[in-house]
């Protein structure tokens, strides 16, 4: 039962912002306690993760940690509406957040990397085995090129720098944007997602139930399927 709190715990903060001192202060009055050794161990479980979700096209690496994501929920902006994602059109949004990898800024110029969170977007984060979407976001000031898009505790953060040009290229948080994303890549990707299903289904109808999928990789140009068969793990296909 410890095990379960300190994970619910765990999600209230790395979640949905909740301070663990509450939580603590809560569950003394029903009676029960946090496990805070279980806790610091999930927070720092996190944190790896965090560091391993590496910026792929060999740029600066920016993730959002959970103080990251808390420090969104205690302003309360929303997790980021993605369903657009499937409309396959540019898309106007809204810049929410701008993250330089340390710190939450009004505004980002320059060339450096940073990341964006919009209101809503259009852009596939990397998740289920499928690779990012990459494309361009267009600001008032500004063309960003987004070269990664991973999501956190809800979040999709948009990872890249301007193109390059003119000097006064900037973004700033409120700012109406367009997402533009690479759809000539992604009509790539889509197909190799769509056999990993396929895949699955003729394994599991030709080998039995026992079957199981064990990662997959997405990409433009490729896919890869890993599964169990009885107590034997099976080579990648």
């Amino acid at each position: 039962m410890l095990e379960q709190y300190f994970q619910d715990a765990f999600v209230l903060w790395d979640t949905y912002g909740y301070p663990i001192d509450l939580t603590e202060v809560m569950a003394v009055d029903f009676g029960l306690s946090v496990d805070m050794e279980g806790f610091n161990a999930s927070m720092e479980e996190a944190r790896q993760k965090a560091r391993n979700a590496r910026y792929k096209a060999g740029g600066k690496s920016i993730v959002l940690d959970a103080n990251a994501t808390s420090q969104l929920r205690n302003q309360g902006l929303d997790s980021t509406n993605d369903s657009p994602k499937f409309q396959h059109k540019v898309h106007s949004s809204v810049v929410k957040a701008i993250y330089t990898g340390s710190e939450f800024v009004a505004t980002a110029s320059g060339d450096e990397d940073f990341g964006l969170v919009l209101e809503s977007t259009s852009f596939y984060a990397e998740q289920g085995g499928q690779i990012y979407d990459t494309g361009s976001i267009e600001g008032p000031s500004g063309s960003f090129t987004v070269n990664n898009v991973q999501v956190f505790a809800g979040y999709v953060l948009h990872i890249g720098s301007f193109l390059e040009g003119p000097d006064s290229k900037a973004l700033s948080v409120g700012d109406e944007v367009k997402c533009k994303v690479d759809y000539t890549r992604r009509t790539l990707i889509a197909p190799n997602h769509t056999c990993t299903h396929m895949l699955n289904f003729a394994l599991r109808e030709v080998l039995g139930d026992h079957v199981d999928q064990k990662g997959s990789i997405v990409l433009p140009e490729k896919l890869r399927f890993d599964f169990s068969h009885g107590n034997l793990f099976s080579p990648k296909i």
